[in-house]
């Protein structure tokens, strides 16, 4: 599909093989501020700014646009330097209690993958436990002075909803930790089983502490189930796509596409893997061999092709297909007895949720806003349901 020179732009910059005379070329017809906004909306800022810095051609950028695209740049350093040192911190407590955290996402690729805890813009730390070390982990983690962040609708939603992680839980420097106790939820529909992610890890080391990773096959996999799973409920997370190239890049001399391939036969994965591999390869040139690529086509998504075109380029007409959670979690929940307790949870929830969900300063005030609430969910449910029968 055609993009903009300024989107030919991005790709290029934000691609791990990269050419400095095509970043030259198309340097003459960018549309500066487009390109920062959208480097902004896809957490691709700091990767960017690297690559113009090396390149040379950052003194050419309109002077706000430049310092904007280096404030972005230092600030994302400066978080990151900051979840490191809270990770590190944490990870040597669980590793003290013989907990190794599976690392996930942001976390590893932007120290292990990028290799510049710079370029990779991280929102949390994500981990994967086995169910018989969530609690202790939590205990070990809350000692350190974390606290949970958001309270829960009530302990019944809780148990219906199909949560992979257990609440976020934050430091008084900002930093949050996930800890994830499965890497997709039941409702996804994704027919790999969840013990496959836990058989095949890999140990590595961060200064003083130790971790895992799944296998480089896996952990292509999870990247695509994770973005996959963002796709169905409307969310476009576009860095997976630079992740996935980023990480191809990285591992071709030792990947095993075989494998990758025999993994996805197995357990029925391919339209869910191959579709998002096959764009990273189109658009950001993540190295895929051709006999893969051939394969690959044969599960060509252009649905998926389009929105994560629609996140660089939104298209008018685009209509977004999405899931809602807790329309999800109704749908999961066995007997009518128990829908009508869902529904009644849902739209009167805690008091003390309501405090948190609509930032109330006045407690006493608080059952005014369930009125707002019912309204907003019910037509909600009516827009679904009237979606659901077109």
């Amino acid at each position: 599909m055609q993009v903009s020179k300024t989107t030919q732009f991005l790709f290029e910059c934000i691609s791990p093989e990269y050419s400095g005379g095509e970043i030259e070329r198309l340097s003459n017809a960018v549309d500066w501020e487009k390109l920062l906004g959208t480097s902004v909306l896809t957490r691709t800022t700091p990767l960017i700014y690297s690559r113009l810095k090396d390149s040379g051609l950052i003194s050419m950028l309109p002077g706000e646009v430049r310092e904007n695209l280096q404030k972005y740049y230092y600030k994302n350093l400066q978080k990151n330097t900051l979840i490191y040192s809270e990770f590190e911190s944490i990870c040597l407590q669980l590793n003290s209690v013989s907990i190794s955290p599976i690392l996930l996402k942001g976390i590893y690729l932007a120290q292990f993958i990028y290799e510049n805890i710079s370029l990779r813009q991280l929102s949390d730390i994500d981990v994967l436990l086995e169910g018989k070390n969530i609690e202790a982990a939590a205990r070990t983690i809350l000692s350190l002075g974390f606290h949970f962040r958001g309270i829960g609708k009530s302990d019944f939603i809780s148990q219906c909803q199909d949560a992979k992680h257990i609440p976020m839980l934050c430091s008084k420097q900002g930093v949050s930790i996930e800890l994830h106790m499965r890497i997709f939820r039941d409702s996804s529909g994704y027919p790999i089983p969840r013990s496959c992610f836990f058989e095949d890890l890999q140990t590595i080391g961060y200064n003083d502490v130790h971790a895992s990773v799944f296998s480089p096959e896996l952990f292509i996999i999870s990247l695509c189930l994770h973005l996959d799973e963002h796709t169905q409920y409307g969310k476009i997370h576009f860095i997976a796509y630079v992740d996935i190239a980023w990480f191809l890049h990285k591992k071709a001399a030792s990947f095993n596409w075989g494998k990758l391939n025999s993994l996805c036969a197995k357990h029925s994965i391919g339209e869910y893997v191959y579709p998002h591999i096959l764009i990273s390869h189109t658009y950001l040139k993540a190295p895929v061999p051709d006999d893969t690529v051939q394969i690959m086509n044969k599960y060509k998504n252009n649905y998926y092709e389009s929105f994560f075109l629609h996140s660089v380029e939104p298209q008018k007409h685009f209509n977004i297909s999405k899931k809602n959670l807790n329309i999800e979690g109704l749908k999961h929940t066995k007997g009518n007895k128990n829908k009508l307790k869902y529904l009644f949870h849902d739209f009167f929830p805690s008091k003390s949720f309501m405090v948190y969900r609509y930032k109330i300063k006045n407690k006493r005030f608080y059952f005014l806003y369930y009125f707002l609430r019912f309204g907003v969910g019910v037509r909600r449910l009516f827009s679904y349901l009237f979606t659901k029968a077109k």
